[in-house]
């Protein structure tokens, strides 16, 4: 390991941006040096993290999203509190899209009717200005 550690990051994060988002979680499971790698936010920023359930996240998943910075997410389920969460843990997140809002989220719109559920909302905004913070 320590001959891998003597290569630049920057060869290393080259090479793992030509890997699959999915490769990339394997190498990241052999050692802490390549899950520091794997998590660089500049292999995350352009991708979108489908997250499922609003209410399953815990602090690994925080962490693990606050070191990546992704540029976006979509959520598949989202509670109030999970909204609340993202907006004071993910501070920089500019786009967000809800596939299945509940009713109490669904209303979060600024005057726009309220969606059918199944129907896609897309919230582009800076979280801070949704919830007082």
């Amino acid at each position: 390991m320590a001959a891998l550690a003597q290569l630049p990051q920057e060869v290393w994060l080259l090479v793992l941006s030509f890997l699959e988002p999915k490769d990339r979680a394997h190498i990241r499971a052999s050692c802490q040096f390549f899950r520091r790698l794997a998590d660089h936010p500049c292999l995350w920023r352009k991708h979108t993290v489908l997250l499922k359930e609003g209410r399953s996240f815990n602090r690994g998943l925080w962490r693990t999203l606050r070191r990546r910075r992704p540029g976006a997410i979509v959520i598949q389920k989202a509670t109030i509190r999970a909204l609340e969460s993202m907006s004071t843990q993910l501070p920089w997140l500019a786009s967000l899209t809800i596939e299945h809002p509940t009713p109490c989220v669904a209303g979060l719109g600024s005057g726009s009717p309220r969606p059918r559920m199944g129907q896609a909302v897309q919230m582009v905004c800076v979280f801070a200005s949704i919830f007082d913070i």
